[in-house]
């Protein structure tokens, strides 16, 4: 698999010296943001490095750890710098069973807490936790689709497990909906038992990751296609809003996002697939909210 793997890599590294070549293949880094968002710089990935950092992003404070439809990548906070790379991450007990996408990642002491789930079919969400260092999976547990909840029937992963996020103050970790979610879904972070849900103040649709920062919750949104917008939620009471808005082009997809304070200032850093989907951007922003 590896040697594959290897050969893939030098391919994909040639047709990356001629995407450079191509006029409008690779987005302007430079964007607009609104609201509590202030762009800061961008990091580009092409090709085969797209492929394997283009779901979920999360970070411990000294690496980042990225999600691929299939993989886990860790890199120093330099990510250009890859420390470990695992080109199937997903365990062979559910890839049989037709598990074929990682959604948004979460870091938490030593581990990475991955969403995922059957795309197409929906009927198998999961949360599998794997070890930071080596990229290996230690558990793997199963979510339900649906729950009772107050006399009523809920529906809490209908069109899969997109992401999910440790709250580690709280004891928790989040699931919600993909498309117009209307609870905050709680598991017990030691068990993944589910706990409740919490009644949103307004539907959030296309969240395509999210982090516990400062003990609100923000989820970073595909939902227009050019202005691109992360909600800050408080996981109690449910209120959330908009806590700003990126301009990156139209046809970019949003993707996977970690919400950690960098020496250089910046707090959100966010995935962006190109409108080309030959690569992506990692754009990172400060806040202007103090």
């Amino acid at each position: 698999m590896m040697k594959v793997w290897d050969v893939l890599k030098k391919v994909f590294a040639i047709i990356a010296m001629f995407v450079f070549l191509i006029p409008g293949v690779v987005e302007d880094a430079l964007h607009e943001t609104d609201g509590g968002l202030a762009y800061v710089r961008t990091e580009i990935f092409l090709l085969e490095q797209a492929l394997i950092r283009g779901q979920g992003l999360t970070t411990d404070g000294e690496s980042y750890y990225f999600s691929g439809t299939y993989s886990l990548t860790k890199t120093k906070l330099n990510p250009q710098e890859v420390l470990v790379e695992k080109p199937i991450a997903i365990p062979l007990e559910l890839l049989v069973k037709g598990s074929n996408h990682i959604g948004g990642i979460s870091y938490y002491d030593g581990k990475i807490y991955a969403a995922i789930e059957d795309g197409g079919d929906y009927l198998n969400p999961h949360i599998v936790i794997f070890n930071a260092e080596t990229l290996e999976c230690e558990k793997i547990y199963d979510l339900p689709v649906s729950t009772q909840w107050e006399g009523q029937e809920l529906m809490l992963h209908m069109d899969g497990v997109p992401w999910c996020a440790v709250d580690a103050k709280r004891g928790c970790l989040y699931t919600a909906e993909w498309s117009t979610a209307e609870y905050l879904n709680v598991f017990d972070l030691a068990t993944m038992e589910f706990v409740k849900v919490v009644k949103l103040s307004q539907e959030l649709d296309r969240i395509q990751g999210a982090e516990v920062y400062d003990g609100n919750l923000y989820l970073s949104s595909d939902n227009h296609a050019d202005g691109k917008q992360i909600f800050k939620l408080d996981p109690v009471t449910g209120v959330a809003e908009l806590f700003g808005t990126r301009y990156v082009g139209e046809g970019a997809e949003a993707e996977g996002m970690t919400v950690y304070p960098m020496a250089d200032g910046t707090l959100f850093h966010v995935i962006d697939v190109f409108t080309s989907r030959v690569g992506l951007s990692m754009h990172h922003y400060a806040s202007t909210i103090k």
